[in-house]
């Protein structure tokens, strides 16, 4: 809850390496991450969005466990990692909304690599 209320890194970065957006048309939420990479490395991650608790919250947990990290650790992140940070249990239909930020974070570093 205190991810939701009190989100750490809900906010835009400015000049951003890269900007990934995307949403979940079922319920509605979205989320928009920006990424600062230096070195192969998330030097700044930050993100903006709107939907339930468990979306919002999920990108300010995943956004604090990226910062820092090595952008090969992002592509290897698993959902089941994140639900494990997440630490409460969660159904079929709210692990879509949890793992929004996940799906976002990585095609963000796909897109870079690619590039």
């Amino acid at each position: 809850m205190d991810h939701y209320k009190y989100p750490q890194y809900k906010k835009k970065l400015e000049n951003p390496t890269i900007i990934k957006h995307d949403l979940n048309a079922s319920c509605g939420d979205k989320v928009t991450f920006y990424l600062i990479i230096q070195d192969d490395t998330i030097a700044d991650i930050s993100f903006e969005g709107s939907g339930c608790i468990i979306s919002q919250a999920s990108s300010d947990i995943i956004a604090g466990h990226l910062i820092k990290k090595n952008i090969q650790e992002v592509s290897l992140l698993t959902s089941s990692q994140l639900v494990q940070m997440m630490e409460i249990v969660l159904g079929p239909n709210r692990l879509k909304c949890a793992l929004l930020a996940l799906h976002v974070v990585q095609s963000a570093v796909a897109e870079y690599k690619a590039a």
